[in-house]
Formats: C-alpha cells, sequence, structure tokens
C-alpha cells in the first residue's frame, strides 16, 4: 500500500468489545485488541495515506449465526433497539464505504453497524448460559 500511494484497511470483529457482557471476557477482550489495533495502526499508517478503521457488525442474520441459533431474529430482534437483527446485505453498504474514497478522512474509527444494539448491550439469557458452559467445557 506504501508503494501504491495508501489504501485502506478494514478489520471486522463483533462489536462486543465495550460491553460488559458477562461470560465473555476471552472474547470481548480479543476484539478490543482489534480496536486498539485498528486505533495505533491508524496513526502509524496515516503519513503513508492508509486508513485504518474497524467495521462492527451487530447481530445478524448470517449462515454462521443461524447454524448456532436457528431463532435468532426472535431471539435477538427484540434485544436491540431497530427491533430485529440485520440482514447480510445490510452490512455491505458501510464496508464498502470504510474501503473507498468516500471515506477518505475517516480513520482509526470503529463504525458500529448494529441497529444501535450497542446501545443497549443486551443479549438473551439462552446466550449468557451457553456462554458459561463454553468457558467450562470448550467443545460444548
Amino acid at each position: 500500500m506504501k508503494e501504491h500511494g495508501g489504501g485502506s484497511i478494514v478489520s471486522i470483529p463483533a462489536n462486543c468489545a465495550g460491553l460488559a457482557i458477562k461470560n465473555l471476557v476471552a472474547y470481548a477482550s480479543s476484539k478490543g485488541g482489534i480496536h486498539a489495533m485498528t486505533q495505533q495502526s491508524a496513526a502509524g499508517l496515516a503519513p503513508f495515506k492508509i486508513r485504518v478503521n474497524t467495521f462492527a457488525p451487530g447481530p445478524a442474520q448470517v449462515r454462521r449465526n443461524l447454524e448456532d441459533d436457528p431463532d435468532r431474529d426472535r431471539n435477538w430482534g427484540s434485544r436491540v433497539p431497530r427491533n430485529r437483527t440485520a440482514h447480510a446485505d445490510e452490512m455491505a453498504g458501510p464496508a464498502v464505504f470504510l474501503a473507498c474514497d468516500d471515506s477518505s478522512y475517516v480513520t482509526g474509527q470503529t463504525f458500529f453497524v448494529d441497529g444501535g444494539w450497542t446501545t443497549t448491550g443486551r443479549m438473551p439469557e439462552h446466550r449468557m448460559d451457553r456462554a458459561a458452559a463454553r468457558r467450562t467445557h470448550p467443545n460444548s
């Protein structure tokens, strides 16, 4: 990117790093590390016209999530201020925005695309129990 006059790096972690959610210490900490890496990289790479941002999706109806919870929209939708989970195609526009020149003055930022979920940070209770079980029994 330096040799080509700049560019854009977009990381895509989950958005729970800034929320206090029971049983997700390791998971949320790893996502927080990506947010910190984004800020540090943005500062270090800015002189080379390389922008670094994080795109943080919220509860979404993507294959992996639906395999884990087929009733994801019902279970999570009520926890999101928009009263539903996202569809995968709703993630494309924000991701493309951060990658293209339309966001040429945006760097070091975390862009939450979550229907307002991070404003409340509520998770369905059945998820709390599953997270606790995974911590105790990693293969469950």
